[in-house]
């Protein structure tokens, strides 16, 4: 839940500035996203179905990224290293084990991560000439999350998954990758 507190903001931030129609709203500036949003609407850092979406994201993602990488590790230590070597772990297994832990992170949360991004991209009404709420912001990101599905299909909840993959991918079997090396390092290995 403390990461989902801390990431809402950001992540309301950065997908405001990634989407065209909001960026340009906001001079594509990221810090004037921020203290705009900051000064006159702060509840849009936090809102709460945002949060939702965040939590939900976040909270099962980290679990199931923990034990993809933990999972596949064990299993390629166990098939390609002899039991009396278990000490010399090779570094392509760290890899293949963050590759893991990316790839089943992402795919379970990516509906949930589509969702909340798109409760965060919605301009509000004020910066379209109306009132400060948004539609997406104030239905319930559940009810949305159906809306999606009934509306498009399950396939529409993946929406952007295989330009995700690929990074998701490639970034945690090197974020794993590194933290094996150092662990191994301060370690004196």
């Amino acid at each position: 839940t403390g990461t989902a507190i801390w990431l809402t903001p950001i992540e309301y931030v950065k997908c405001q500035m990634q989407a065209p129609h909001t960026a340009a709203a906001y001079g594509n500036s990221t810090w004037k996203c921020f203290t705009y949003n900051a000064r006159r609407h702060p509840l849009n850092l936090f809102n709460k179905n945002a949060f939702i979406g965040t939590a939900c994201r976040e909270i099962p993602g980290s679990v199931i990224w923990f034990s993809g990488y933990k999972l596949s590790t064990r299993a390629l230590t166990r098939w390609a290293v002899p039991e009396e070597d278990s000490d010399a772990v090779p570094s392509w297994i760290f890899f293949c084990g963050g590759a893991t832990a990316g790839l089943s992170y992402w795919t379970c949360c990516y509906p949930v991560d589509l969702i909340k991004s798109l409760i965060q991209t919605e301009l509000t009404d004020e910066v379209k000439g109306g009132t400060a709420k948004s539609l997406r912001q104030s239905v319930s990101f559940w009810r949305q999350l159906m809306t999606r599905y009934r509306t498009h299909g399950f396939l529409s909840l993946y929406n952007g998954f295989s330009v995700t993959v690929p990074r998701a991918i490639l970034s945690n079997a090197t974020i794993f990758l590194s933290y094996e090396y150092c662990r191994n390092w301060l370690d004196g290995k």
